[in-house]
């Protein structure tokens, strides 16, 4: 195996801008705005958000006032 540690780099790497081009804090918003809305999340919620990536989802969260906890490798 070339590099076991991959996961160190791969958010700072040239590659993770290219495939989540599309993904960007509006989406992440309106996402996560409909998720709420949706599941009547009360607003004392703790809220596990794993393979957070580089956290788009998690800080709208903790903008709203929710407890969260982001894990990624």
């Amino acid at each position: 195996m070339e590099n076991q540690n991959w996961f160190a780099s791969w958010f700072d790497s040239p590659w993770y801008p290219i495939l989540y081009q599309n993904r960007d804090p509006t989406e992440a918003n309106y996402f996560i705005d409909g998720l709420v809305d949706k599941f009547s999340l009360s607003a004392d919620s703790y809220i596990l958000d794993l393979a957070c990536g580089q956290g788009r989802h998690a800080l709208r969260l903790a903008k709203k006032g929710y407890s969260v906890l982001g894990l990624d490798f």
